[in-house]
């Protein structure tokens, strides 16, 4: 299973928020993400609402952070 979450990343002593794919086992833990964000673009207007759809979703979602090689929930407010 899978689909788009909001990453908070530390690169370079900066902190970016992003959307990425991350992929789940079976109990739902996050085992990985993609190492690109998610890019806008489709070959088709269906596909592109599809995917700002599922971009909208995870704004409803938490906020998750990569700590070395996992993801753990994101607690800071910002």
């Amino acid at each position: 299973m899978w689909n788009h979450r909001i990453l908070c990343r530390d690169i370079a002593g900066c902190r970016f928020f992003a959307v990425h794919e991350v992929y789940y086992t079976d109990d739902g833990t996050p085992v990985s993400w993609t190492a690109v964000p998610v890019k806008l673009v489709s070959d088709s207007y269906a596909g592109l609402t599809a995917t700002l759809e599922q971009v909208l979703d995870a704004t409803q979602q938490h906020v998750l952070q990569e700590v070395g090689d996992k993801l753990v929930p994101y607690e800071a407010g910002d």
